[in-house]
């Protein structure tokens, strides 16, 4: 993955994306979990907001040459059910995704342990193409210094490249 570079989905992956999105919506309904801690502003529908952070979680994977999730069930960080969306080389990585404009926040309550964080941000309300801003890691994230009230920030300058993460976690 390289900071700062677009990535595209072909239109067959947009198909299934919306696909998965679909089913997974669909089930939250019918199961009465919508999804409603989400942080994401009020104009986007959830079966948007799954369509954008699945789409991102297929990229990383696809990139990184990882196999995604397609499983369809209800996933909570509040009962644990919600650990990461990725392994790559042992580490667990939650893979994050928001408007072109939003910083990437996270809610105190919604705090994981998981090791790395892969940020994109959508280019297209399709949902048809994507910019990395980078990695972090759990440290950096959940730094006191970017509790701002209920939720951490961390604005795209803070975010580091994949050489620097492998520095940084001493993968050689």
């Amino acid at each position: 993955m390289i900071k700062n570079k677009t990535y595209y989905l072909s239109d067959h992956e947009v198909d299934l994306i919306s696909f998965v999105a679909n089913q997974r919506q669909k089930n939250k309904i019918k199961t009465g979990f919508d999804g409603l801690k989400t942080l994401a502003p009020g104009h986007r529908s959830r079966l948007e907001l799954n369509k954008m952070g699945f789409g991102a979680e297929y990229l990383f994977c696809k990139e990184m040459n990882l196999m995604p999730d397609f499983t369809i069930h209800n996933k909570r960080k509040s009962n644990n059910s919600d650990d990461f969306d990725a392994t790559w080389n042992g580490f667990s990585i939650d893979v994050k995704a928001s408007g072109s404009k939003y910083p990437l926040r996270i809610r105190r309550d919604l705090k994981s342990n998981c090791q790395i964080f892969a940020y994109f941000k959508t280019i297209h309300q399709n949902f048809e193409s994507y910019k990395f801003k980078g990695f972090a890691t759990n440290q950096m994230i959940f730094d006191p210094k970017n509790l701002k009230g209920d939720s951490y920030y961390f604005t795209d300058d803070q975010f580091i490249s994949l050489k620097e993460l492998k520095y940084k976690l001493n993968i050689i």
